[in-house]
């Protein structure tokens, strides 16, 4: 097996390793609705929908008391940058193994 066909063959097992990353993040989860509205206590017990189910990332709910909240503003930066952060964790994985196989393979003599 060449290097090419096996960085080939590791980026596909990288894509495929962010599926789960994608369910994960479209499940449905919960915030609390302080993230949108400041007034509320933190000690209240009022949840909204959201989407993501380990890292709640957009809220997905908008009470009608709010009004209209925009799409930047139901979007948490700091979860959706630990989404991207969690994609990213094979993909580089599977470019450093790339990476040293490639060198170990050029250290070695030919057969």
């Amino acid at each position: 097996m060449t290097v090419r066909r096996m960085g080939r063959n590791v980026l596909w097992i990288a894509a495929i390793a962010l599926l789960p990353l994608a369910w994960l993040a479209a499940q449905p989860s919960y915030v609390h609705r302080s993230q949108l509205d400041p007034t509320e206590p933190l000690y209240a017990s009022n949840h909204l929908r959201a989407r993501g189910y380990v890292f709640p990332w957009l809220i997905t709910e908008v009470p009608p008391a709010l009004g209209p909240v925009s799409f930047w503003a139901r979007v948490i930066p700091g979860n959706l940058a630990l989404l991207y952060a969690l994609a990213l964790c094979p993909v580089a994985l599977c470019w450093i193994l790339v990476a040293v196989v490639r060198r170990w393979s050029r250290g070695r003599p030919a057969p």
